[in-house]
C-alpha cells in the first residue's frame, strides 16, 4: 500500500466538455489559455499537506504541439514552461500523470481532428501528441479518457460521434499500443463496461488500467461504517446504465477485481459530498490491495478563481477520508 496514488484531477485546457455552441454546463469553451496560474500554483504546492501524492493533469490543448501546432489554443504553455511546471511538482514529492480524452463525446480539443474518429489520419495525429505529451511526463501510467461516449451524454452537442464496433476497438487498440510503446501503461475510465459488459470483458486486455468513476455515496455497495445505507442504487443521475442492471455502475468496483483488472477509485465533490469517504471506505474494507492502484478525486472545476474553493473543498473531502483509512501513509 505504501505505494498507493492518491491524487487530484487538475485541468490545464477545459476543452473537453462540448464544443463552442454546446448547451452543456461545462461548455465554458475558451478561446485562448485562460488558466489562472496564481490557483494553479496554490492548488499544487497545497497537494502534499493535503495527502496528496499525485497529481492528474488534463492536458487537451493546453500545451504548444510541435507535431500538430493546430490543436493547440492560443497561449497554451511552451513545453519548457510545462516541463518547469511538472519538476517543481516532483521536487514537492508530487508525481504528475497525463491525460488526453479521446473520447467521441470529450475531444473537441483536437479541433478537426475530432471530425476523423475512425481513420488512419486519427489515429497517427492521436499517436504524435501521446508521444509529444510521454515525452514532458515520463510516468508509467497515461490516461486516455473514454468516458461518456454514449447518445445521451453527447445530446446537447453539435457533433455526436459514438464508435461501435471494430470502429471503436481498432482506434482504441491503437491508442493502447501507442502507450505500451512508449514504456507506459495505457489508463481509462470504464464506463463502456455499464452499457456492454459482455463485450468489454471479451475484449478489454487485462493490462489496461481501469477506472470505475462513481460520484454518489455508493448506496449499492457493502459498507462496514454505515450499516444504515438502504443498499439502493445511488447512481449519479447523469449516468445512463444498462437497464437490465441498475447498479452496474458500483457493482464493477467488484466485478474488475473478479475479473483480474487493476484499478483506480475516482470520486468527488461534484454531485454528492460523501463520495469521498465512502469511496476509501470501500476501498479499504472491501478491495484487494494488490489489484488497486490508487484512489483520486475529479473536483470537475476548471483552474480559475471562481472554481478555486471547490478544488480546495474536494482536497479537503479527500484528506479527512484519507486520514480515517488510511492513516498509517499519512505523513
Amino acid at each position: 500500500m505504501k505505494d498507493m496514488m492518491f491524487s487530484l484531477m487538475l485541468n490545464l485546457s477545459g476543452n473537453m466538455w462540448g464544443d463552442p455552441n454546446s448547451r452543456l454546463r461545462f461548455s465554458n469553451w475558451h478561446e485562448t489559455n485562460d488558466l489562472d496560474l496564481d490557483v494553479w500554483h496554490r492548488i499544487i504546492d497545497a497537494m502534499p499537506s493535503f495527502g496528496f501524492n499525485a497529481v492528474l493533469i488534463d492536458v487537451g490543448d493546453g500545451i504548444q504541439y510541435d507535431s500538430h501546432p493546430e490543436v493547440s489554443i492560443p497561449g497554451a504553455w511552451s513545453k519548457e514552461f510545462m516541463k518547469k511546471e511538472l519538476d517543481h511538482m516532483r521536487s514537492i514529492g508530487i508525481k504528475p500523470y497525463p491525460k488526453l480524452n479521446f473520447s467521441g463525446g470529450h475531444d473537441a480539443w483536437l479541433k478537426q481532428y475530432s471530425h476523423m474518429l475512425g481513420t488512419e489520419k486519427y489515429r497517427q495525429v492521436c499517436a504524435d501528441l501521446i508521444k509529444e505529451v510521454h515525452e514532458l511526463f515520463g510516468s508509467e501510467y497515461f490516461h486516455l479518457g473514454m468516458d461518456e461516449e454514449d447518445p445521451t451524454n453527447q445530446r446537447a452537442l453539435q457533433f455526436q460521434c459514438v464508435r461501435r464496433n471494430e470502429v471503436f476497438w481498432k482506434d482504441v487498440y491503437h491508442l493502447f499500443d501507442t502507450c505500451r510503446s512508449l514504456g507506459t501503461t495505457p489508463w481509462i475510465w470504464s464506463d463502456m463496461y455499464w452499457h456492454r459488459p459482455k463485450e468489454f470483458f471479451e475484449r478489454m486486455p487485462k493490462d489496461v488500467l481501469q477506472c470505475n468513476w462513481n460520484y454518489s455515496a455508493l448506496a449499492g455497495l457493502p459498507s462496514k461504517d454505515h450499516p444504515e445505507l438502504a443498499l439502493e442504487s445511488g447512481n449519479d443521475s447523469s449516468v445512463v446504465n444498462n437497464p437490465e442492471d441498475a447498479r452496474i455502475q458500483e457493482r464493477a468496483f467488484m466485478d474488475f477485481e473478479k475479473a483480474g483488472f487493476k484499478q483506480t477509485l475516482c470520486c468527488s465533490n461534484y454531485s454528492c459530498f460523501e463520495s469521498s469517504e465512502r469511496s476509501f471506505e470501500y476501498a479499504r474494507h472491501f478491495m484487494d490491495p494488490e489489484k488497486l492502484v490508487g484512489i483520486f478525486t475529479a473536483p470537475w472545476a476548471l483552474t480559475e478563481k471562481r472554481s478555486e474553493a471547490r478544488l480546495f473543498d474536494a482536497m479537503q473531502r479527500f484528506y479527512k477520508a484519507k486520514k480515517k483509512y488510511y492513516p498509517e501513509l499519512m505523513k
